[in-house]
Parts: C-alpha cells; structure tokens; sequence
C-alpha cells in the first residue's frame, strides 16, 4: 500500500498504515543514507580519499533493507550473503588506499550504513533516525572532537567515569516508589544528575574556551549553558554555576549573570507550562511575569557593565586559567540531603492542609521545584477546583519561594562575591513580590 488516494482523509489510521509499508521503509532508508552519504561527499571535496558519497550510501542503506526483507520472505541466507559482500568490498577498499590514508572511518560507516537498513526493514524508525543523526554528526565533527580530546587529561577522564556512574550505573538501581513520607530516591538522584550534567557541560567549556585565551568566547559559554539549563531548571543551574564561582572566583560576576538569565528563563517556562495545560491562564501570566523576567534581564545587564572592568582586570586569560574538577561525591550527597529534607518537608504539610492549604502548599512545594505545581495547579484550574485569581496567586508564591530556595544554594555553595550580588537579586524579587501582590 502506498500513499493513501486523493480526497481521502488523511488520519493517523493511514499514517500507521503507510508507515508499515514496503514504500515508507524503502524511502526512510535512502534518506538516512543520503544524510550519511552528504557528511562523505562533502569530506571528499575537502581533499579526503572517500570511496563512498552521496550516491553511494543511500544505495548501501537500501541495500540493507532489501536484503532483510529477501531473508525474510525468500531466501534466508540472502542478508548474511549481502552482509559479506559489504565487507569484503570495503576491504578491498581499504587495501588499495592504505598507502594513501589512515584510519577506516569510511569503511564502519559503511557497514552501520547497511545495517540501519536493515533495521528500517523491521520496523524499527526511531532508533534508524536516532543514530542516522548521531553517525552524521560524530563524522561531520571530526576535527572539533580530535581538538576536544587533546585538551583532556587523566583527570577528566576519571570525571567523565564518575559522571557515567552517577547517571548510568546508579539511577537505574533506586527503586522509583516513594520509601518515606514523599522520599522518592530515583527523583532524588534524576535532579542530582541534572545538576552533574550542567557542571559537567560547564567545566569543558571553560576549559575549551580558556585553551583559546578567547574572553569574549568564555562569555558566550556560560551565558548559553546558563540559557539552555534554564529552559530545563533553574535551579540545577544556580547549584553547578555557584560550586563553578567557587572554584573560580574571577569569573563569579560572569556566573551570577548567567544565574540571572537562567532565572528570567525560569518564568518563561512558567508560562509556558502553564499556558499548554490550561490555555486561558497565557494572558494572565504572561502579565504578571513580564516584569519578572524584564527585571532578570535588567540586573543582569547593569551588574555586567559595572563589573565588567573588574573581572576584566581580573581574569588573565594568557597566563592560563586553572580550572578545577567540579565532581565531588560529598557535595553530591550533600545535595541530595538536602533535597530529600525539603521534599519530606513538603510532603507533610501536604497531607496536613489538604486542599484548603493550596497557598501553603505553593510556597512549601515551590521550595523543591516549580514546574510540578504548575502543572498540578494549571489541571485543577482545568477541572474548575480552584479558580482563576487563586492559581496565578499559586504559580507566583511557587516561583517566589524556588527563587529564596535557589538563593540559599548560592549562599551555600557561592564564592563570596556571588553572595554579595545573590543579595541584590533578593531584594530585587522582594520588590516584585509586593509588586505582584497588589496587581493580583
């Protein structure tokens, strides 16, 4: 079957269908192989021996799912047989350019090429256009990881260890129920590795940039992390630039901007959330945290010119900047604690107040996060249990309260100029709390 006749309607019933069919496996493997085959092509025009291209990895990839579906459906010994002829003709290959290059990248491209085919054939699309993307990309960025490599040491190697057993070995042995009174150990160790994961992204792009000697580079690096952790919590990004502020108190001006910015980023998540969910709450809130974010962007704006001579003088970035491994298991734990207190926290006042505490519970459950009392909030607005006036006065203590709870983290963690301009910001979210408060 192919694509469904005109005039039909088209609805997710032909979709599945036509996704089933002989045609769209034949099509996603000439485009995974293109997307492939484009990555050579071009690596053979900047002068490279490239044996396969454009037109030649598509065909490879269709291959690999006409073989499978012969295998499958006539003779079984055809996709082994095909498999074979693949490699006997890339090592042919490869003996006769051997004197003329090194290394046989071509050639595994070649054969995952023909197997990403044979996986289309079975039906198994997300993982072909996953790693179709992830080989693309780990052959189009050849020069920036051997760039990247050079600039590791053992020391980085056993972070990239520590950090692989956070997040691999670890989460998945905590069991994902409630233990105690709202303790959710797997939820618990999901923010932990959030947090690893910024500072980890944080420590090698300082030290990329700082190889360069490149200042205005360095700037870029923390206020995009700063942005794009935003998007996903603010708070992780307020933990790992605080403990970087600390290691690297030159730079705490430039941490505490790109704290800021993950702040102003925050509310726009807010909103966002909250207007998916609940569409009649966007105007509402996109007034209310207006101002929020416009403040955010203000602070961070003066606090960069004014300091900026400062940090400027500062930071010698030709001498070198020695930058320290942010992984330390006891911080770690001590996170983790003091996450695992707030939440218990939060679940006992919960059970106490019921409904009738939302105020309460907005406060005490934007503590630990603010986007899971959006949601909740945003729904009950849905299903008319709670109404306009009282979720936005929810969504805005919640927010508030993460803001003081963020603070505390810095505080904790922070270099002592990352404290003092902490304070400003506070008393800059003060102001537009009982701004807020007169509004609603």
């Amino acid at each position: 079957m192919g694509f469904p006749p005109m005039g039909m309607v088209f609805n997710l019933d032909h979709l599945r269908e036509f996704l089933n069919t002989l045609e769209f496996k034949f099509l996603l493997s000439l485009l995974v192989g293109f997307l492939i085959g484009l990555e050579r092509e071009i690596r053979g025009k900047l002068g490279q021996d490239i044996f396969a291209g454009i037109r030649t990895f598509p065909l490879i990839a269709l291959l690999g799912t006409l073989s499978a579906l012969i295998s499958d459906r006539y003779q079984p010994y055809f996709l082994p047989l095909s498999f074979f002829g693949i490699i006997l003709l890339a090592a042919v290959n490869y003996q006769l350019g051997v004197l003329k290059r090194s290394g046989i990248t071509t050639e595994i491209a070649v054969f995952l090429t023909f197997s990403l085919g044979v996986l289309t054939y079975y039906g198994l699309y997300y993982e072909v256009a996953l790693l179709g993307v992830v080989i693309t990309f780990i052959l189009a960025t050849k020069r920036i990881l051997e760039n990247f490599a050079k600039l590791l040491d053992k020391e980085d190697i056993l972070l990239i260890l520590q950090f692989l057993v956070v997040s691999v070995l670890i989460y998945p042995l905590l069991p994902s129920g409630e233990i105690f009174n709202g303790l959710n150990l797997k939820l618990i160790w999901k923010f932990v590795i959030l947090v690893s994961s910024i500072s980890f992204l944080g420590y090698f792009l300082l030290k990329i940039y700082a190889s360069k000697k490149e200042k205005t580079a360095l700037v870029k690096s923390i206020l995009i992390t700063s942005i794009l952790g935003g998007s996903v919590s603010s708070t992780a990004i307020t933990l790992a630039f605080s403990k970087l502020a600390k290691e690297i108190p030159n730079l705490s001006v430039l941490f505490f901007v790109g704290i800021t910015l993950a702040w102003a980023v925050m509310g726009i998540r807010v909103v966002i959330l909250a207007s998916l969910i609940a569409p009649e709450l966007f105007v509402p809130l996109i007034k209310l945290f207006i101002p929020f974010i416009a403040l955010m962007l203000v602070v961070a704006l003066w606090v960069f010119k004014n300091f900026r001579r400062e940090w400027d003088e500062n930071l010698k970035l030709q001498k070198g900047v020695e930058i320290k491994n942010p992984f330390s298991w006891i911080e770690i734990f001590q996170f983790a604690l003091i996450y695992s207190a707030v939440m218990v926290l939060g679940k006992y006042l919960k059970l106490h107040f019921g409904s009738k505490g939302i105020i309460f519970l907005s406060i005490t459950s934007g503590v630990i996060d603010v986007d899971p009392l959006t949601l909740a909030l945003s729904e009950m607005f849905n299903q008319k249990l709670v109404n306009l006036n009282l979720t936005v006065l929810g969504i805005l203590l919640a927010t508030i309260s993460n803001n003081f709870f963020k603070a505390f983290y810095a505080y904790l963690f922070g270099s002592k100029i990352l404290r003092k301009l902490i304070t400003t910001l506070l008393v800059v979210n003060i102001l537009y709390a009982l701004g807020s408060f007169l509004i609603i």
